[in-house]
């Protein structure tokens, strides 16, 4: 065999997938091994040897070559063996042998797997820090709104709270010598404070309810007309105080269903009464029901200052307040719309504004012409 042969074939030996070799020092360590050899050997400084074990090979070949199994280990369930010669000399341990190629085969399939195995947990893990991030983006937002919440109990409830005390607290001082006049006029202002922390405080109260999933339904069969009229006449009472006309226009004489009717009573009523503070005297609020297909629609429609575009899209979120301003010096919580819609998503309805500056506003809601329930 020429040099130039006998070259190729040590270059193919070496690059070899299946023809394995390795040199050790008689100290057991690890000096060269080619590809094939490198898989099993991990490149360990006693190259991995299972059975016999390194020092038993050395050992072994002292005296004669071994010819015979050789295993290795792997940090898996799965072991690699081949049929190997080792010879000592001059103070170094050769060994060669043939590798199975049904066990790389099987080897590479089960690092395919186990590729695949990361790549799932990684892709695991990216959902998972998304929904982290998400859970904590959510966490950030309840404490704003907590946050906005002891402001609101700081500062907005502690001014009708610090005024009927103070309102009552004159009374007291001087109850013999105050006219009659002042009474009645401490007495109002005692009442409108006090209406208006009651209303403050129902707010938060619904709306800590809504945002827990604590605000359940009771529904009952509800003649929804009768419903309507009655809340109109409660707030005509406030609509004539400021001469300003409430119309009620149905297309129906009846429409009777299952509602919560405290809560949709809460609705509209905040509707009608929104639509009031923002009017000037001598207009009128329009409300009208009918049927949209299989829903029945409310609307409120007032002559009022309206509603600036780029307030509409925050219009129903929690402690938002117009530009606008009330036309008798009216308080709002900010609470009353962003409760409203809450109130009639959990009816499976949806509600909406239209406005126009100048023009006015229609606050429209629907809700599901629902079978009535059984007795």
């Amino acid at each position: 065999m020429t040099d130039s042969w006998k070259q190729e074939l040590f270059e193919a030996c070496l690059i070899s997938k299946t023809l394995a070799i390795a040199i050790f020092n008689i100290s057991g360590e690890l000096k060269y091994c080619n590809q094939a050899m490198s898989q099993m050997c991990k490149s360990k400084p006693n190259g991995n040897f299972l059975n016999p074990t390194l020092e038993k090979m050395l050992e072994i070949t002292r005296e004669h070559p071994f010819s015979g199994i050789i295993t290795f280990a792997d940090e898996t369930e799965y072991n690699y063996s081949i049929e190997a010669t080792a010879i000592q000399k001059n103070s170094e341990l050769l060994v060669y042998g043939e590798v199975n190629v049904g066990q790389l085969v099987m080897q590479n399939a089960k690092m395919t797997l186990l590729n695949q195995q990361i790549n799932n947990l990684q892709r695991q893990l990216i959902k998972e820090k998304k929904m982290l991030d998400k859970a904590n983006h959510e966490l950030s937002e309840l404490n704003n709104q907590k946050n906005k919440i002891l402001g609101i109990v700081a500062h907005d409830l502690r001014n009708p709270v610090g005024l009927t005390y103070s309102f009552a607290d004159m009374m007291l001082d001087d109850f013999d010598g105050i006219s009659r006049q002042d009474v009645e006029k401490y007495l109002e202002n005692i009442r409108m404070n006090s209406n208006y922390a009651l209303a403050l405080l129902n707010d938060l109260l619904d709306i800590s309810a809504i945002e827990a999933g604590r605000l359940d339904l009771k529904k009952e069969n509800v003649e929804y007309i009768d419903l309507i009229e009655k809340i109109i006449e409660e707030q005509n009472i406030f609509a004539q105080k400021k001469q300003i006309i409430i119309v009620f226009q149905a297309d129906v004489v009846s429409i009777n269903f299952s509602i919560d009717p405290i809560r949709i009573r809460q609705v509209l009523s905040n509707l009608i009464s929104n639509a009031l503070k923002y009017s000037e005297k001598g207009t009128t609020v329009t409300v009208k029901c009918s049927f949209d297909g299989d829903l029945v629609k409310t609307e409120v429609a007032d002559q009022g200052e309206g509603i600036a575009a780029d307030e509409l899209a925050s219009l129903f979120q929690p402690f938002h307040t117009t530009k606008n301003k009330t036309t008798a010096g009216e308080k709002s919580t900010g609470l009353g719309l962003s409760i409203a819609k809450k109130i009639v998503s959990l009816h499976g309805g949806r509600i909406e504004v239209e406005s126009t500056v100048g023009i006015g506003s229609v606050f429209s809601f629907w809700l599901q012409f629902n079978a009535l329930q059984s007795d």
